[in-house]
């Protein structure tokens, strides 16, 4: 499986302004900048800057301070190839080849979703639960359903010592990323990744957490190009009502065929509250909580179990 759906063209590359060798830091900022905001890239000072920074090895500070250090024939290229690759609608995370969450760099590969910021408070959720629950130092055992790149397992084993998790995914290209992930995090040793649908594996655990497929299949195609052209199709395809995931989840769960959990901690799209609370009180018989993210939707549902 690759990242760009089926019967899709993915994009040519785009011509851009060509940065020389004869010019700076500051000279390569300003032409990109500019280039980024002729192409519609939002935020094009902002980008320009990471592209900046990650391309040329160097921290904001030394962007700023060091602007006039003339660019080497090797950071001219790299520079040019990403601007052209930017401009195209590559997101620059798979230009790089990793993406931050929760003060980790996550590697990416084309059987993973990039992972989104809003998705931080999922994490942030499952920590509250836990706090309240029997605090970060028990051992817990997790089940991350769809793990993809192993962000939100990782994230919470490295807040949660002496836990285990069972990262779930269909996909054995996004499980070796995901493992990669977990070892450079320092959890390898916690992090037991398992192929397979959802929760046909799964036996016993104490939560669940999962950032599933939720796009109704007829949007996809309206999607950004960042996300409908790089972003793989299986990880995206929630069906044709965007509910396929959760009503595997739930389903499994109403049916008490999970010993000793306590709670399952959901993501959800920006206007699935209603449908996914009500699975909830359909298959499990209880009621959802919600939390909101940065922008105030409302992000994740959960319920104890």
């Amino acid at each position: 499986m690759t990242g760009c759906p089926s019967g899709m063209k993915q994009p040519d590359l785009i011509e851009t302004s060509q940065i020389r060798a004869s010019q700076t830091r500051d000279d390569a900022l300003r032409a990109i900048r500019t280039s980024l905001a002729a192409h519609g890239i939002d935020d094009p000072a902002h980008e320009a800057r990471l592209l900046c920074v990650k391309a040329l090895s160097i921290d904001s500070t030394a962007l700023i301070t060091a602007g006039d250090t003339p660019l080497s024939e090797f950071e001219v290229d790299r520079l040019n190839d990403w601007l052209g690759r930017r401009v195209a609608r590559e997101p620059l995370g798979r230009i790089v080849g990793y993406r931050d969450f929760w003060g980790f760099s996550f590697k990416l590969g084309p059987d993973t979703l990039e992972p989104r910021p809003d998705t931080e408070c999922l994490v942030e959720a499952v920590l509250g639960w836990v706090d309240q629950n029997g605090g970060r130092d028990k051992a817990w055992r997790l089940v991350d359903v769809g793990t993809g790149t192993g962000c939100i397992a990782v994230s919470l084993l490295h807040e949660l010592p002496n836990a285990v998790c069972m990262a779930i995914d269909i996909s054995p290209g996004a499980l070796h990323i995901a493992r990669e992930n977990a070892e450079t995090a320092g959890v390898g040793e916690r992090f037991f990744p398992t192929c397979g649908s959802f929760l046909d594996s799964v036996t016993c655990c104490d939560f669940i957490v999962s950032n599933p497929p939720y796009i109704v299949s007829s949007v996809i195609e309206t999607l950004s190009d960042e996300v409908r052209f790089h972003d793989p199709l299986q990880a995206l395809d929630g069906g044709r009502d965007g509910l396929d995931a959760y009503k595997a989840i739930l389903q499994t769960v109403g049916r008490n065929r999970i010993n000793e959990l306590r709670a399952v901690f959901l993501e959800i799209g920006f206007d699935q509250a209603g449908p996914v609370s009500y699975l909830v009180e359909h298959h499990c018989h209880q009621t959802a909580q919600l939390v909101r993210d940065l922008g105030q939707q409302n992000r994740v549902v959960w319920f104890d179990a």
